[in-house]
């Protein structure tokens, strides 16, 4: 018995060595990494405002869009659709000349692409807006940003 408590006392001294080598060694990254994540935290709570002013701004122009209205007409001026810069139709006008009881089709043509050339300049005109304020951002794949 002995013997085999002599082996364990010979492993002690190795055991103690390494836990105090665990403790003596430092917790932590160096300093100049520390100092590395403290520079990209302010970038990153800077480039979060800027996010936030961009997001604000561009809440404010959405709802500026949709006081805004283009007008395209058809058929020499006798089919008016007034949109808005949310796409939204808001106005159809039609000439009473351009009624013919044996013609809907023509009407119902007409009134049919003024519809998609209101939509569509609506739609240019809110673009056109948000990219003043992202910048061009669009072309990351942003959601929100097109």
């Amino acid at each position: 018995m002995r013997r085999q408590e002599a082996e364990n006392m010979s492993l002690l001294p190795v055991a103690s060595e390494l836990v105090v080598a665990i403790f003596i060694s430092p917790i932590g990254p160096p300093p100049s990494t520390s100092t590395i994540s403290l520079t990209n935290l302010m970038n990153l709570n800077k480039l979060m405002k800027q996010a936030q002013k961009m997001q604000e701004q561009m809440a404010k122009t959405q709802a500026e869009l949709e006081q805004k209205t283009v007008e395209v007409s058809a058929g020499g001026g006798k089919v008016k659709v007034t949109a808005n810069g949310a796409g939204d139709i808001v106005a159809i006008k039609i000439d009473k000349e351009v009624v013919d009881p044996n013609d809907v089709e023509f009407l119902e043509e007409m009134v049919l692409n003024a519809v998609k050339q209101a939509i569509e300049q609506g739609k240019a005109l809110a673009q056109s807006e948000m990219t003043k304020i992202t910048g061009g951002l669009s072309g990351l794949g942003i959601p929100g940003l097109q």
